[in-house]
């Protein structure tokens, strides 16, 4: 009795880790396509980088909020793709800038949020 039970459960083992429905996809050979420029307003990279500077220091505080011209965006309707932004702690005595950048562009910053020196 034992031993066909422990012959069932191996099979059945074998049935579940060697069989898939699925067939095989093949390589995929087109180029992944560029992300495109997200431009957004001050609010919303605000936002984002207020959250970042929170992780920095508890009683962050902006006091410098500003866009960056990119050869992708020249700053049209208050939207850029670039936004800087400047932090002070009064508790640590020090500051410390943020960027957050929607681009891949030569010359803006790496896509996302980027704390400063």
């Amino acid at each position: 009795m034992k031993k066909l039970l422990m012959a069932m459960l191996a099979l059945a083992l074998l049935t579940l880790a060697g069989c898939t429905s699925e067939p095989a996809k093949p390589a995929q050979t087109e180029k992944p396509q560029p992300k495109a420029v997200e431009l957004q307003t001050g609010r919303y990279a605000f936002q984002k980088l207020y959250i970042a500077a929170r992780g920095w220091a508890h009683d962050a505080q902006p006091f410098r909020l500003e866009s960056q011209i990119t050869t992708d965006s020249k700053g049209k309707d208050g939207k850029s793709d670039v936004w800087r932004a400047s932090f002070a702690s009064p508790a640590g005595r020090s500051v410390k800038p943020y960027v957050w950048s929607g681009t891949d562009d030569k010359d803006a910053p790496t896509r996302g949020i980027t704390p400063g020196n």
